[in-house]
């Protein structure tokens, strides 16, 4: 796992060249900018280790298409 798929599976951001997330209400930089490369810090490397342990969430399915009927509901017959 990469600083970007970590920022991507936690919601992160990339702020002032640092990688960024927020967890339990804690801002953890997990990343910074080392030239033109991300590279992990320490506790962005051991959040990335414990998160690598941690099965992804599966993919949402897709929704039913909407059906509609081909022929029109019959009347009902008025009350007499």
């Amino acid at each position: 796992m990469d600083v970007l798929e970590l920022l991507e599976r936690l919601d992160g951001d990339i702020l002032a060249n640092k990688a960024r997330v927020v967890v339990d209400g804690q801002i953890i930089d997990v990343g910074y900018f080392d030239g033109p490369n991300l590279v992990f810090t320490e506790a962005g490397k051991a959040l990335a280790d414990e998160q690598s342990n941690i099965p992804s969430k599966p993919p949402r399915k897709a929704r039913a298409a909407a059906v509609e009927s081909a022929e029109p509901a019959p009347e009902a017959a008025p009350e007499q």
